[in-house]
């Protein structure tokens, strides 16, 4: 499949490359947007090369400083440092920033589309891609000190902004209601796609805000977001196929958002469904049954734990896709937190100090240095039992 695509992208881009985007000026704003979505594409198959050269080619127009934008966020995508990451995702944020400025007065339909879009893609970028290595290290217990902080720092202002697109755009949906013309020339209906993508994407912002907000002192809030998250992918969970391309990684955010409600029943149901073999993507499968025996953790069910994580070490090494030393670590890390919750209940129950097992210590380097997700790291695995962690990783960290 991603060959097919390669034929289909890469004629397009070197036809793009073949003419100036000024020789585009006698087409609408929204077919304009045809470059942006190429590069989506090209930054997607790793393509940067050929990126580089569409942003060379674009000058200052609108559209080139939309490529030059989402080739500093290729850029940050590839580096392992963190400084230049941020660094890069932040000068995409000011392009964003200033395309937005630029555009809030726009009249035309197709423009007021894309000043939307600029909007929520601004949202995304400075909610979820700028936070996601702290999520990762968050979601398999490497946080750092600061990381849940982090999270909330980026995804905290963005939820905001998100309430106030999601308000802007329930105005323009009323007011373009019903307007034959625009029934007649898609945009009624790309808005109100553009809508449901701004809940989606906003209800995973929401989950991660939650997920990192301290359970005891911001319990009700905690709560009210997560319910939020898990409403705002209904429809996609409960649709009976997956035309819109998102119903399992809906499953995969409900069933995360129930567990950490405590909602044992109903989250193992929503991520069972979620690491179903109909589901597309081996990532999203293997995430939901990582969940699945983390909930048996959470619940401090550890015989239970115990079940489920070699049930996780056998069934994910069958997902497609996946590295065996990847499912082999994520088992490990599994183990790991299941034997300190249990030395953490029996501490509690005790009412002692907490003691951790020997076989609780694992390398000090990785823990300091992991600072990309797991799924994107190639790592050669040294020893790796049920309880014990030695690695080290093949490429630079």
């Amino acid at each position: 499949m991603m060959r097919r695509l390669r034929w289909i992208i890469l004629p397009a881009a070197l036809l793009l490359l073949a003419q100036p985007i000024c020789a585009q000026q006698g087409r609408s704003a929204y077919e304009r947007m045809e470059p942006a979505r190429l590069a989506d594409a090209l930054t997607r198959m790793k393509m940067s090369q050929l990126l580089a050269s569409l942003v060379s080619q674009a000058g200052d127009s609108v559209d080139g400083k939309l490529l030059l934008a989402k080739d500093k966020v290729s850029r940050a995508l590839r580096t392992t440092d963190q400084v230049a990451r941020d660094r890069l995702i932040d000068e995409a944020l000011a392009i964003y920033a200033e395309l937005i400025k630029a555009s809030e007065n726009a009249t035309k339909d197709e423009d007021v589309l894309r000043h939307y879009r600029l909007r929520l893609d601004r949202i995304v970028l400075a909610a979820l891609t700028k936070s996601k290595p702290y999520i990762e290290r968050v979601q398999y217990f490497l946080a750092r000190s600061g990381d849940k902080a982090a999270i909330v720092r980026f995804t905290g202002p963005q939820i905001r902004e998100l309430n106030k697109l999601l308000r802007d755009m329930k105005r323009i949906g009323r007011d373009w209601h019903g307007d034959v013309k625009k029934m007649v020339t898609g945009v009624l209906w790309k808005m109100e796609e553009l809508t449901d993508e701004a809940r989606y994407r906003g209800a995973w912002i929401r989950f991660y805000n939650a997920r990192a907000l301290d359970p005891v002192k911001f319990k009700d809030k905690r709560r009210m977001l997560l319910s939020e998250a898990a409403e705002d992918v209904a429809k996609y969970v409960d649709a009976e196929d997956n035309d819109s391309g998102v119903k399992y990684s809906s499953l995969l955010l409900a069933g995360m958002a129930k567990l950490e409600l405590d909602d044992w029943k109903n989250c193992r149901a929503l991520l069972k469904s979620a690491a179903a073999k109909e589901n597309p993507s081996a990532g999203e499968r293997l995430k939901a049954m990582f969940e699945f025996a983390r909930s048996f953790i959470a619940q401090e069910d550890f015989a239970g734990a115990d079940r489920e994580i070699a049930t996780f070490r056998k069934q994910g090494a069958a997902v497609g896709g996946m590295s065996p030393a990847i499912v082999d670590l994520q088992a490990t890390l599994l183990q790991f937190r299941r034997l300190f919750a249990e030395a953490e209940s029996v501490a509690k129950s005790n009412q002692g100090s907490l003691k951790v097992p020997k076989a609780l210590v694992l390398e000090r380097d990785i823990i300091e240095k992991l600072a990309i997700p797991l799924n994107g790291v190639t790592l050669q695995v040294r020893h790796c039992s049920q309880y014990e962690l030695k690695l080290r990783s093949s490429t630079s960290l």
